[in-house]
């Protein structure tokens, strides 16, 4: 384990850069392998480019209306306290089953 005020310790910072190396070989060796496929079948570029650009504009969506949404509006009142039930309203009790 890790000490936050003293940083990773010696043997998780080797296993840190194990994962990193091993990340960037995947990454050199699927770019690789997407480049002949590229090669192979030329319109899976443009496949690739049309689904990327639909991801990245679902991303884009997702990121300004949530930090939009997640704004609180002036008049918006907090209420911390929990949900009661309305006045004259009786509460259901889970049924014993002793």
């Amino acid at each position: 384990m890790s000490d936050s005020r003293r940083g990773p310790s010696q043997l998780e910072a080797k296993r840190n850069a194990g994962t990193c190396l091993a990340l960037a070989g995947l990454l050199f060796v699927g770019a690789g392998l997407f480049a002949l496929a590229v090669v192979i079948m030329p319109d899976l570029l443009w496949a690739v480019v049309v689904i990327g650009f639909v991801a990245g504009m679902m991303l884009f969506h997702y990121v300004t209306w949530g930090r939009w949404m997640s704004r609180p509006r002036p008049g918006d009142v907090i209420d911390d306290e929990p949900d009661q039930p309305a006045p004259g309203i009786p509460i259901n009790e889970p049924a014993d089953l002793d």
